[in-house]
């Protein structure tokens, strides 16, 4: 099932200027997006704590800058596996999906 966002979750990225997103992908595909802070959301499992979901697949993070993406963080606790990656395939449709900049990194 290919992933998808909603307009008000794109024009978080979009309005972004330096910014941390938590990233969540339902088991419906959609893709969720949080701003992290350094005091309520410091993560997928806070902000889970605030907004419980029962539709969790997978969880990474992202930088944004200037409503562009520059890093994408493709570990979290919500994700199965020795380093809680997300699965290549779900890597791929993200590339797809979402507003990358020039300089895009990723990460582990």
């Amino acid at each position: 099932m290919p992933l998808t966002i909603a307009p008000d979750q794109l024009r978080q990225i979009e309005d972004g200027q330096e910014e941390l997103l938590l990233g969540i992908i339902s088991t419906e595909g959609a893709v969720r997006l949080r701003r992290a802070d350094r005091k309520t959301v410091i993560g997928h499992h806070e902000w889970l704590a605030l907004e419980p979901m029962s539709d969790v697949k997978r969880g990474f993070s992202i930088g944004v800058k200037k409503g562009r993406i520059v890093a994408l963080y493709r570990s979290s606790t919500l994700n199965p596996g020795p380093f809680g990656e997300i699965e290549d395939v779900y890597f791929r449709e993200l590339l797809s999906l979402l507003p990358m900049a020039n300089t895009f990194r990723a990460f582990v």
